[in-house]
């Protein structure tokens, strides 16, 4: 999902741009509340919205969002959201782009296939 900000409606509601990015990346990402210490080693504590909120678009888009003057704002009236069907699948042999072809034969030999294929 990718999120689209409509700058007017940002504007409109006492907010940059910057200060809905900031809210969204507490939300979405989290942000470290507090450590806790395990041995000599301290863990960061991320506090962050549930998966079930993160990664439906409906609830998403109801996300309050705050303005500093006090406002509430759902992210759906500053914001629309576009799905991203993303990257295909690249296969790679020895670090070099492969393709899989596939084929019935019928009838002939494999060796014979092969090498005909291998002289075009």
């Amino acid at each position: 999902m990718i999120i689209v900000p409509d700058e007017p409606a940002i504007g409109r509601a006492g907010l940059t741009v910057e200060d809905l990015i900031q809210q969204l990346e507490n939300d979405i990402r989290g942000s470290v509340a507090t450590e806790i210490q395990s041995g000599e080693k301290l863990i960061g504590v991320r506090v962050r919205l549930p998966d079930r909120y993160r990664e439906d678009q409906s609830r998403l888009l109801a996300l309050r969002i705050g303005s500093p003057n006090g406002g509430i704002f759902q992210l759906g009236a500053l914001a629309s959201i576009k799905i991203d069907p993303g990257q295909t699948e690249i296969a790679r042999e020895n670090l070099k782009p492969m393709v899989a072809v596939t084929s019935r034969i019928s009838g002939r030999d494999l060796g014979s296939t092969i090498a005909e294929i291998q002289n075009g």
